[in-house]
């Protein structure tokens, strides 16, 4: 009898939302991702191991930045004028 055992990294989408990207200078999209290690069997993920790394992605360029980078302000809509 045998066994197949090892570790593999799982990606997954934490948070949606907009933030101001620092690539295109605007207000863009964006998807938090994490980076989680499982124990597998038979390549199957049963047990996780913590959690690797987190970043995010612009879905406007496709550049990925560090989670701090969400903590910059989104830049202000200007309001409707009725005349």
């Amino acid at each position: 009898m045998f066994f197949i055992v090892g570790l593999r990294l799982r990606h997954s989408t934490v948070d949606t939302g907009t933030f101001r990207c620092p690539n295109e200078r605007g207000d863009r999209s964006y998807e938090r991702m994490r980076a989680r290690r499982w124990f597998t069997l038979f390549f199957i993920p049963l047990i996780p191991l913590g959690t690797r790394r987190e970043w995010v992605r612009c879905r406007g360029c496709g550049a990925t930045y560090g989670p701090d980078v969400l903590a910059h302000r989104v830049a202000g809509r200007p309001r409707a004028r009725f005349t």
